[in-house]
């Protein structure tokens, strides 16, 4: 026979409000997420696609990197730039290195 435990149903509770935190800071996280990529895509981005052309494609490689995992695509403009930009830098011996220009 199952018995009523006020401890059981206060942990239930803390489990859902906890759940609802998780919820909220996902939401939290992805607005923030969305504003840096916007500023990267607007403010960012040179016009060779790259996202630092004094340093080579490490930077540019980062911030792709960032908006393919948060659920950019190859088709979205700023990526699609970028990767463009990244393949300027793929050398016969198979690196990914230099500076633009």
């Amino acid at each position: 026979m199952l018995a009523f435990s006020p401890s059981l149903l206060a942990q239930e509770n803390n489990l859902n409000s906890g759940e609802t935190a998780v919820g909220t800071s996902e939401s939290k996280r992805q607005q923030i997420v969305d504003k840096g990529l916007a500023y990267l895509a607007k403010e960012g981005q040179s016009d060779s696609g790259t996202f630092s052309d004094q340093v080579g494609p490490g930077v540019t490689s980062l911030a792709i990197t960032s908006a393919l995992k948060n659920g950019r695509t190859v088709n979205d403009p700023m990526v699609a730039e970028g990767l463009k930009a990244l393949e300027e830098f793929v050398k016969p011996d198979g690196g990914i290195y230099g500076t633009v220009g």
